[in-house]
């Protein structure tokens, strides 16, 4: 029983990491659309890492839960489905409007 509650704490860790990152790309949004034109591709390249980062975290939830019941593994899934697909949109916006200025 601990081994199991253990599993399922090194998967919530970087299940944080993932809400971090939507928070991140939240603010990071704001600062492309809003912030100094010059530091634009700065907020790109951010952009990009917290993208990375969230997909890093997205794997080390997946092998976290490979061994939780299908029941736990649902409600991981669920929440990464919930979190990348706000991140995913996100990310895309903020490409999007970088291509948009500097292209």
């Amino acid at each position: 029983k601990a081994i199991y509650i253990a599993t399922k704490e090194a998967a919530n860790s970087p299940l944080n990491i993932l809400k971090l990152c939507n928070n991140l790309l939240q603010q990071t949004y704001k600062i492309a659309i809003h912030g100094n034109i010059n530091s634009l591709s700065d907020a790109a390249v951010a952009n990009d890492m917290i993208y990375a980062s969230a997909k890093g975290a997205i794997y080390n939830i997946l092998i976290n839960i490979s061994s939780l019941k299908k029941n736990d593994q649902k409600k991981f899934k669920d929440n990464i489905d919930y979190y990348f697909k706000q991140i995913d949109d996100l990310h895309l916006k903020i490409i999007n409007h970088v291509d948009k200025i500097l292209l």
